[in-house]
Order: C-alpha cells, then structure tokens, then sequence
C-alpha cells in the first residue's frame, strides 16, 4: 500500500487507496469488503506515536530531496515500479520512518509514513473503531464527524501536495487498523473534508470440516 501511494504521487495524481474503493458520489454503498484472514504479523506493534512520526514530522512540503538529505543523512532509495519512480525512505533504529516521493526537480510530491506492515499501526490507535460505520462516510462528511461515526481518531499514514504550487494544497490520508487487519483509510482534502475512502475486513475462515461423502447404502 505504501509502494501504491508513492507511486501516485510520483506521476503527480491524487492518491488512490488500496483495498475497496466506495463510490463517495452515492449514499448507496457496501457494507464492507471481506478479506482472507492475514498471516501472523512478525514485526512489533507501535505504541510510541512520538518516536513513531519522528522522522515524519521533520519533513514539510518546503523540503527538496537535497535539502532532506543533507539534514537527515542519505536515504534508502527504492524503485516502486517498471517506470522507474523511485520512494525515498529514511528509516529510524525502530523500523518506522519516513518515505517520500519527489518530482524531476526535487520536489517534495508526498510522504507517507514508513512501515513494513500495515498492522504495526494498530497500537497507535486511541481506541476501537467500528468498521461497518464506514458505510455511512460521504463525500464532504468532515474529520471530527467521520471521528464521531467510527467511534475513534484514526492515525495519519499520508501527506500528498494537490498542486505544484510554492504552498500547494495539501491532502491527508488517515488510518484506522485493527492488529486483524481491519483497515480503513480515508483521503481528506485541505478544507478537511472526507474525499476518498477504501476498506477492508478481515473475516476468519470457517473451522467446521467439509461434509464428508457418505457411501452409498448396499
């Protein structure tokens, strides 16, 4: 997910979210997607939002890729696709970071909060969101009602500038994750109206054994 996002913002498009899309035009919408459950999450859940968005909050939309590398050190570069857009990434001793992508000239694009597994997040949530309430998420709902909806803060995953202008509007993606993997996120605009929303549900397979065949009577 955060490959897809860098990539976007490298061809300077808004953002598109993983997961399943909802058409934000309508009042009609699903109840939900569901998903496979996930495998065992192998890293460590975050609980330092201080130490977590450290990196994160050192970056601003007035920083070039030369500027950021000369105050924060080289970053890991990664290519994220076939086209050769590249995220840069810098990394704390924690795991979590900073990714970045830049234009041709060394603009600032986006960032996006650095992890390698999007459940990490889940220990930085304040508290339980109710999943099936994304249903009811329309364009131009604000934050503090989508909050009031969902029943909890979600977290910033992204920021994405929406023009190439010196002070561009700014985007803000928000999370909200469940260590399962319950997953919602949600594109708000500058004014902080929601924009775009994606989820997704995780639901644990059937444990019940098939029927088995039952052998003709003689």
């Amino acid at each position: 997910m955060r490959k897809l996002l860098l990539i976007l913002m490298a061809v300077g498009l808004a953002v598109g979210l993983s997961g399943c899309m909802m058409d934000m035009s309508s009042n009609q919408m699903p109840v939900g997607v569901d998903t496979t459950p996930m495998p065992a999450l192998e890293e460590p859940v975050f609980t330092d939002a201080e130490a977590v968005y450290s990196l994160y909050n050192q970056v601003s939309f007035q920083d070039t890729l030369d500027g950021l590398t000369s105050r924060l050190g080289e970053p890991q570069v990664e290519t994220i696709n076939d086209q050769d857009n590249k995220s840069y990434n810098w990394v704390g001793e924690n795991g979590s970071g900073v990714a970045c992508a830049f234009s041709d000239t060394g603009k600032l694009l986006g960032k996006v909060l650095y992890y390698e597994d999007f459940r990490q997040c889940a220990g930085l949530m304040p508290g339980e969101f109710d999943i099936n309430a994304v249903a009811s998420v329309v364009t131009g709902m604000s934050h503090e009602n989508v909050i009031s909806m969902l029943g909890s803060d979600g977290i910033e995953l992204a920021q994405v500038a929406q023009d190439n202008s010196a002070n561009p509007a700014i985007s803000v993606l928000y999370m909200w994750v469940n260590e399962r993997g319950d997953m919602i996120q949600i594109l708000f605009d500058a004014n902080g109206l929601a924009q775009q929303v994606s989820y997704a549900r995780v639901v644990e397979s059937d444990p019940s054994p098939s029927p088995q065949a039952t052998p003709d009577a003689e």
